[in-house]
């Protein structure tokens, strides 16, 4: 009995370590999911490459609140291509122009009053470090969660936008959401990725 039992521990190690190889044998993943201050925004498509050892690199594209975002950076993994790995990038928000907003601003009375105003705003670089967890879901894909901090590079956050209606500018209050409201901050995201080759 303890001989059967040994074997079929034997058996299930062998099989662990033939999907493991299996899918560390592959080299490119396209990933998708969502996110806050991550590489593409609140959802995007991002594109790894396993280079040698444990680093891969990738690219991504997506939407976010400041516009559309782009990212490139690199990875090292403790047991390529699952479990955990460190993840830093590099990425821009693009702004946006002549966007309507409901918010309060300051007339040209002088007076603060609730009303639509447009805003421009400007794009906003990141330099981004996070955390990941990956869980085989199969030989082919993947689930991730990720979690660090995106360190904004830009200038100052109240110089990030502009209100452009005439006459009007920002209150206080408008000035403290415009600067929270935009990219930069803590990271949290998750998604799926899958191989393509």
């Amino acid at each position: 009995m303890l001989f059967t039992a040994t074997t079929s521990l034997a058996q299930q190690s062998k099989m662990e370590a033939e999907r493991l190889k299996n899918i560390q044998s592959k080299q490119f993943w396209l990933a998708t999911g969502t996110g806050l201050n991550n590489h593409f925004g609140l959802m995007g498509l991002s594109l790894e490459y396993k280079l040698k050892g444990p680093w891969s690199m990738f690219g991504g594209i997506g939407l976010g609140t400041w516009g559309s975002k782009l990212g490139v950076g690199m990875r090292i993994y403790k047991q390529y291509p699952v479990k955990r790995a460190f993840s830093f990038s590099l990425t821009q928000a693009s702004g946006l122009t002549d966007i309507p907003l409901s918010t309060n601003a300051i007339n040209p009375q002088g007076i603060v009053v609730d009303t639509t105003v447009a805003f421009n705003l400007f794009p906003v670089w990141q330099f981004n470090a996070s955390w990941m967890r990956y869980w085989r879901l199969s030989d082919w894909c993947r689930f991730y969660i990720e979690a660090g901090y995106s360190f904004a590079l830009s200038q100052q956050r109240t110089k990030n936008f502009e209100m452009i209606t005439p006459g009007y500018q920002p209150s206080q209050l408008t000035k403290r959401v415009m600067s929270a409201f935009q990219p930069g901050g803590i990271t949290l995201s998750l998604g799926f990725s899958f191989a393509l080759d």
